[in-house]
């Protein structure tokens, strides 16, 4: 199939407007799992901070750093 001077011009517009949406596409994707992870580690640390205080309430092992609390006289 021989393309006219324009209809080259329009593919050529149409496979970088293509590009270009697959490109946001994948921007979007990054940012919702980039949203998504920081989410995860927040909630992680919010898990960690809720565990360490049990952990010291409860002479357990602390789940993030895998350390087994001293004497009491040492953490109080």
């Amino acid at each position: 199939m021989v393309f006219t001077a324009s209809q080259n011009q329009t593919n050529q517009q149409f496979i970088i407007k293509e590009n270009s949406c697959k490109f946001k596409a994948l921007e979007r994707e990054r940012e919702r799992e980039f949203v998504i992870t920081s989410l995860m580690c927040s909630h992680l640390e919010r898990k960690h901070e809720r565990d360490r205080d049990r952990w010291k309430r409860e002479d357990s092992i602390c789940w993030l750093t895998g350390m087994k609390p001293g004497p009491r006289s040492l953490r109080d």
